[in-house]
């Protein structure tokens, strides 16, 4: 595959997958934080995971995302401690 076709791939898993999904439902309709959906799709979902792999397809390395509190700092425990 090459990076035309990844794009094309990460649109219909999006469209086909993703807007139908039941737990982005439940989460919205709870009115819960937009980052708890993100955290859901990025660490647990199946989707998610599928299309983590398909962003090897447009460069750069994968992102490693960190747990923030509250306020939106990253927790003291996972900083990087230089």
């Amino acid at each position: 595959m090459n990076r035309l076709g990844a794009t094309y791939a990460v649109g219909d898993i999006i469209e086909q997958q993703c807007r139908n999904c039941d737990r982005r439902e439940k989460i919205n309709d709870a009115g819960t934080k937009y980052g708890l959906l993100q955290t859901y799709c990025i660490n647990d979902c199946p989707v998610g995971k599928e299309l983590q792999d398909l962003s090897s397809y447009f460069g750069g390395p994968m992102r490693k995302y960190k747990s923030k509190n509250a306020r939106g700092r990253t927790n003291a425990s996972e900083r990087d401690h230089s």
